[in-house]
């Protein structure tokens, strides 16, 4: 059970603040209600998953938790409880206060509070909200420009990179460890993540690896871009090919041939010894994936959110894929235009009007687990299929060996299929 150090706030994974690891130089602190999960739920059970958020590794969030009272009734209080324990137990460098949209509403005066906690927390605090002026950018950028003026001057050095766009976790340190195989030293990691201490230094390394995220774009083009190092772009290190590609952009872009006769050897000996025998376990699984007409993009990646290459993903792991598409009212040709969308790599493709149609596609298309964005997609797990989500990838060799883990478990799991009726909408 969730242990909340107060009524009203919790931490990732369910802990009391004097029990975390104050390993992170910035925490996020959400003014929100967590709906439908009930008192102590972990501040980022949202209905949608994300990439990698499985992990356990990554706890910077605590959420106010707002109930129905704090609505009525005002919950600054919690607030002032909530900083005064993060002074008490954890050692931040940057604390970002996100009034989310119930206390914009309610008209709670967050603000204030943070103004005042900044003039007794031995760190900074940063307000934002849902204005277009407190955008989710501004006060970080504002903070990183003045620390990058203000940073003292180094001395260049070679075989050094710093590496950007990459979340915090346990994938992100196995990417570091690739990069520095390599005899490529990693100087610094920026975006998302940010505080001031990042600048220090971070100009001795005379190249940038960027990784892009759209969603980031603000903090690449005012913090990055303006600075005097070069760019190296570099494709997103999801499964066996995203990652030989990421190595073999780096190599290229630090101009060193020598390295990617080296990385296509080791990658070549890797997929022998510790791929392939794990893609031979995948034959004759076969997975499904439910899609809106809005949402073919993300079939292959581009340029969403996380840019998850989702098919070709399950396709170098070797599992069959089912593909349905929930057509737009008065348009039809949905199945062809989801077809192109997936590049031609899914067995079969059919196009759904109606939840109606959607059991009959579940009970007719032969899958077993179902991909869905949903924490807990009822929908599905009701008629015998478990689910998964972009949560179930993780960056690199080691990342994508885990990820082809879970849907092998998930793929045996006989409990909905079983059971799968007691979890259907009463």
């Amino acid at each position: 059970m969730p242990v909340p150090v107060a009524r009203g706030f919790i931490t990732r994974p369910w802990q009391p603040l004097g029990s975390l690891k104050s390993h992170h130089r910035t925490w996020r602190i959400a003014r929100r209600s967590v709906v439908g999960r009930g008192k102590g739920a972990p501040s980022d059970a949202g209905l949608l998953a994300s990439p990698g958020e499985h992990r356990t590794d990554h706890v910077q969030c605590l959420s106010t938790n707002l109930l129905d009272v704090d609505v009525i009734q005002g919950a600054t209080p919690l607030l002032l409880d909530l900083l005064a324990s993060v002074r008490k137990h954890l050692k931040p460098e940057v604390v970002l206060v996100n009034r989310t949209c119930v206390p914009q509403l309610t008209g709670d005066d967050v603000r204030s509070v943070v103004e005042s906690e900044n003039g007794v927390a031995p760190y900074r605090l940063l307000y934002r909200d849902q204005s277009t002026r407190d955008g989710p950018f501004e006060s970080r950028i504002a903070m990183m420009e003045a620390a990058f003026r203000d940073a003292p001057p180094v001395e260049r050095g070679p075989g050094a990179v710093n590496l950007v766009g990459f979340v915090r976790g346990r994938d992100r340190e196995e990417l570091g460890e690739l990069v520095e195989a390599l005899g490529v030293r990693g100087n610094a990691w920026l975006v998302p993540d940010v505080a001031p201490s990042a600048a220090v230094g971070y100009l001795r390394a005379p190249v940038h690896v960027v990784c892009r995220n759209p969603g980031w774009d603000r903090l690449y083009d005012r913090i990055v871009r303006p600075l005097d190092i070069r760019t190296v772009e570099v494709p997103l290190p999801y499964g066996v090919k995203g990652t030989l590609d990421f190595l073999l952009a780096l190599a290229e872009g630090l101009e060193r041939p020598d390295l990617a006769a080296r990385v296509r050897a080791e990658a070549e000996e890797w997929e022998e010894h510790e791929w392939r025998p794990r893609t031979a376990r995948t034959s004759g699984h076969r997975l499904g994936i439910v899609v809106e007409e809005r949402g073919l993009h993300r079939l292959a990646g581009g340029r969403g959110l996380w840019s998850l290459p989702l098919v070709p993903l399950l396709r170098e792991m070797g599992f069959g894929i089912a593909l349905a598409v929930v057509e737009e009212p008065g348009r039809a040709g949905g199945a062809e235009r989801a077809r192109e969308a997936a590049g031609g790599a899914c067995e079969s493709v059919a196009a759904v009007a109606a939840e109606a149609d959607l059991e009959d596609w579940l009970a007719t298309s032969g899958v077993g687990p179902v991909f869905s964005d949903f924490q807990f997609d009822d929908r599905i797990v009701s008629r015998g299929h478990a689910t998964f989500s972009a949560r179930v990838f993780e960056r690199g060799r080691a990342g994508s060996v885990r990820a082809i883990e879970r849907l092998l478990d998930l793929a045996r799991t006989r409990c909905y299929r079983e059971h799968g009726w007691a979890f259907a909408r009463r």
